[in-house]
Parts: C-alpha cells; sequence; structure tokens
C-alpha cells in the first residue's frame, strides 16, 4: 500500500467467460426423449447457469430460448438463473454431483479447478478462425490452459475505486491528477478524512467504504493487495503471496482508515448490496468497487424514484 495506488482509475483486469463443462445431463435428457418418443428420439436440451451479468440481463432469458430454438429446432436451451453470490456454490455442487451444466459463466481463474476435476471441455478443435477472430487477443488468453481453450470471454472489466465527484470537489481532491498520477496510502489516508461528515457523535458520511462480506468482498481487497505488490495469489515462485508483510500492511491500513473514522467499525458486516446502497444514499465519498455500469444503474433507480413519487 506504500506504493502509488490509481484510485477513478485502472486497477485490474478481471475476465469472466462462457465456458463449456462436460456435462451428463444432456446425454440423459436425450435418452429420455428416445423413450417418449418410442425410440424415435427427440431434443436435446443444452443447460447455462448464468448469473446476472447486467441490471436486466436475466430478463432476456425466456427470449434468449426462444431465439437459440428457433435457430436450432432439433435442441432446447435451458437456462438457470443464479445471483452473484450463490453461482459458484451452485456450479460446484452441480459439479460435485456429476450433472454440471452444459455451459457456465465463470471467471477465468475457475478454469484450471474444473480442469483438474475433469469437467471442462476443450474447443480448440471446434472453434473456428472466424470464432476466434471475434475476440481480442489479450482477453482470449484468460480463457486457455497449456495449449487447450476452455471458453470465450464474455468481456473483461476494470475494478477501480468510484467516487462522488462532488464530494471529492467539496473536499479539495484533485480527482482528475490522482487518475493521472495515482497517491500514496498517506495521501488516500488524509484524502479520505476529508470526506467524512460527522452530525454530532454521529458519522453521516464516510470517507471510504468497501464490502467486506459476501463474494464480492474479494474484488476489493483485491484492488488494495494488488496496489500492495501482490498481483496474484502466488508469485513467480508458487509461494504464497498473502503470507509476505505486504498483506500485513494491507491489514494495517485498513485499521487506520477504521481508527481514523473514514471507514465504519461494523464494516465486516458491509456487503455489496450495502455499500452500493450507502454510496448511491451519500453516505460515504469513495466507495470499494466502480464500474462504469453503477452509473447507469443510479440513473435508473433515480428515474423509477422520481416516477414514484410523481
Amino acid at each position: 500500500m506504500r506504493k502509488r495506488m490509481r484510485v477513478l482509475a485502472s486497477i485490474c483486469a478481471f475476465t469472466l467467460a462462457i465456458s463449456l463443462l462436460s456435462a451428463c445431463g444432456s446425454s440423459n435428457d436425450a435418452k429420455s426423449g428416445e423413450q417418449a418418443n418410442g425410440g424415435k428420439g427427440g431434443k436435446d436440451t443444452i443447460t447455462a447457469l448464468l448469473p446476472p451479468v447486467s441490471g436486466k440481463f436475466q430478463d432476456n432469458f425466456k427470449q434468449m430460448e426462444k431465439e437459440f430454438s428457433e435457430l436450432y429446432p432439433d435442441l432446447t436451451l435451458k437456462i438457470e438463473p443464479a445471483s452473484w453470490e450463490d453461482v459458484t456454490q451452485k456450479l460446484d455442487t452441480q459439479v460435485n454431483a456429476g450433472s454440471p451444466p452444459d455451459i457456465a459463466f465463470i471467471g477465468s481463474a475457475g478454469i484450471p479447478k474444473y480442469i483438474q476435476q475433469g469437467m471442462m471441455m476443450d474447443i480448440k478443435d471446434v472453434a473456428t478462425p472466424e470464432m476466434i477472430a471475434d475476440y481480442d487477443k489479450v482477453p482470449l488468453e484468460y480463457m486457455k490452459n497449456g495449449d487447450g481453450l476452455y471458453g470465450f470471454p464474455a468481456y473483461m472489466e476494470v475494478h477501480a475505486l468510484g467516487g462522488n465527484r462532488e464530494f471529492l470537489e467539496k473536499a479539495g481532491i484533485d480527482w482528475k491528477k490522482v487518475q493521472q498520477e495515482g497517491w500514496t496510502f498517506d495521501e488516500f489516508r488524509e484524502a479520505v478524512k476529508k470526506g467524512v461528515v460527522k452530525e454530532g457523535d454521529k458519522t453521516s458520511r464516510y470517507g471510504f467504504v468497501f464490502a467486506t462480506a459476501g463474494v464480492a468482498s474479494k474484488d476489493y481487497l483485491g484492488i488494495l493487495v494488488k496496489n500492495a505488490g501482490m498481483p496474484d495469489p502466488f508469485d513467480k515462485d508458487l509461494k504464497y503471496a498473502y503470507t509476505s508483510k505486504n498483506f500485513l500492511e494491507v491489514l494495517k491500513d485498513i485499521r487506520t482508515l477504521i481508527d481514523d473514522g473514514s471507514m465504519p467499525k461494523e464494516l465486516s458486516s458491509v456487503d455489496a448490496g450495502k455499500r452500493w446502497n450507502m454510496f448511491l444514499t451519500g453516505q460515504t465519498m469513495i466507495t470499494g468497487k466502480g464500474l462504469a455500469t453503477f452509473e447507469n444503474n443510479a440513473n435508473e433507480n433515480n428515474e423509477k424514484l422520481q416516477k414514484r413519487w410523481q
């Protein structure tokens, strides 16, 4: 954390993939179809486990299934929705039961795990040059393991800290300069102190809040440890990086921000939903994760509120 860190700018790339798993569910469905049709065979079913990639993504599942069936009349697409909180647990449960979905939306870091379990399908021999050409080289590399290709990248996003511009400017923080030059931890510490608003003994706005509970907590901690010289959990010598003194410094710095009053003392109970709500309602100046889609979601929420109270 003593290294210069960029806030409201690029921190790390995180790739999520549409990957193919070697499922036995489809073959079972096909056999059931044959029996139901007197041995003549029936539609094969392709199953997919998908989280809410965007605010309205899961609203389109029925339409996606319909369009798929129109393109491939002999196949049926069945999409199972999952939340970000339980998608990994659902997938692991299905994998351990020996009946994973045919397609799953997973982080690229999970590919080696499922390869080791013998559940991933290498698609390098069926992916055409035209398919490969649709993707940029860098995100596509995340889908590879050795010589194999185990999926296609759905998107690559930048994980960054996000802030309320009005609050930042009122606190005298030159956020444009920060985006260009970054800042040290000590500079960051002093900046977030300026964002704290107290009403008597009660804090109505914190300088910095990020989620430490739930599935999203690893994203925010990842932002901090990368700026402390630990880009990956394992270093180039395959030693566990989080046992280094750098990780201890990150934990000390987080404790310092809490002791300063810049972050809430009950930080351990703040999950992604609560953190997002605190940001939307002006209870924090800087939040632990800022993506372009968040602003769109906030604008849509504001429009709904305006219509409700008209």
